[in-house]
C-alpha cells in the first residue's frame, strides 16, 4: 500500500484553493483595499509615527537597521507596531489574524510579500473543529477575525458524506443561507464586485492616478512614453474618475 505524504497532502490542497474563484475575490478586494485613500492615509500616519521610510524599507538590510536597537524598546516597538496593524486590518474589513503579514509587509515593504501564503483563509468559507474550538478558545483576536470574516456556519455531521453536504447546500441555500447572507453583508461592499485587470492595464491606471494632478497634456506624454501606447484626453480622465470611486470603498 502507497503511503501518503501528509505534507504535499496539505500543500496540493493548499494549491487547490488558490485556484478558487472565492480565493481570488478576496484577493481582488484586498488589492484595492490597499490602493485606497484610507488605507494609504493610515499607513503613511504608522510610518511617520514609527519612522519607517515614506514609501517603506528598500530592503531587508534597512529593515534590520532599523530594528537594531535596545531590546527593551525593540519589544515595545513591535507589540505596538501589532496592536496598530490589527486595528487596521479589522478597519478594511481584513481577518486581523490571518491578513496580519500582508498589512505588516505592506507596511514595511509596500508589497504584500505574503499574499499567497494561506490561501484557504484568504477565501469566502472557511472550516473549523466546533468541539475543538469550545475545549480550547481560539484567541479573542483570532475569534473576531473569524466572526467578521465569517458570520454564517454550516454544522456538519461526522457521517455526512460529499453528496450529503452538497445537497443540503442545494436545497437550503435560497430560504436559509442567502438571507442570512443579506443580514451580514455591509453596505456598499465590494468584496466579489472587483473584477481582475490585466496586470499591465493596473499598471497603467496606477500610473495615471499617482499622476493626476498633472495637467492632462502631461499625462498623456508619460503615459506615452513609459507604456508606448496613446490615450484621448476624455479616457485619462475617465481611468482619473474611475480610480478615485474605487479608492474611496472604505
Amino acid at each position: 500500500m502507497k503511503k501518503v505524504d501528509k505534507y504535499k497532502e496539505i500543500t496540493d490542497t493548499l494549491e487547490r484553493f488558490a485556484g478558487t474563484k472565492g480565493h481570488k475575490k478576496v484577493m481582488n478586494y484586498i488589492k484595492e483595499a490597499i490602493k485606497s485613500d484610507y488605507f494609504q492615509s493610515e499607513i503613511g500616519k504608522l510610518r511617520k509615527k514609527y519612522s519607517i521610510p515614506a514609501n517603506g524599507f528598500k530592503s531587508t538590510d534597512e529593515h534590520i537597521e532599523w530594528n537594531n536597537i535596545d531590546t527593551d524598546k525593540r519589544i515595545s516597538r513591535f507589540r505596538a507596531v501589532s496592536d496598530d496593524v490589527w486595528k487596521l486590518c479589522a478597519k478594511i474589513n481584513l481577518h486581523n489574524f490571518e491578513c496580519f503579514d500582508l498589512v505588516e509587509s505592506y507596511l514595511y515593504f509596500n508589497n504584500l510579500l505574503h499574499y499567497d501564503k494561506r490561501p484557504d483563509f484568504l477565501n469566502l468559507c472557511i472550516i473549523s473543529d466546533t468541539i475543538d474550538e469550545i475545549e480550547d478558545p481560539l484567541s479573542k483576536e483570532q475569534a473576531e477575525g473569524d466572526n467578521r470574516m465569517f458570520p454564517i456556519a454550516i454544522r456538519i455531521s461526522p457521517y455526512a458524506s460529499l453528496r450529503n453536504i452538497q445537497e443540503y447546500l442545494e436545497v437550503a441555500y435560497a430560504t436559509r443561507i442567502k438571507p442570512l447572507q443579506e443580514k451580514y453583508k455591509k453596505k456598499n461592499a465590494l468584496i466579489g464586485r472587483i473584477k481582475s485587470k490585466n496586470p499591465l492595464v493596473a499598471k497603467r491606471n496606477d500610473f495615471i492616478y499617482k499622476n493626476k494632478d498633472l495637467p492632462r497634456k502631461k499625462i498623456k506624454e508619460l503615459v506615452e512614453e513609459k507604456f508606448d501606447i496613446s490615450l484621448e484626453y476624455e479616457y485619462i480622465g475617465k481611468i482619473i474618475s474611475d480610480e478615485k470611486k474605487k479608492r474611496k470603498i472604505l
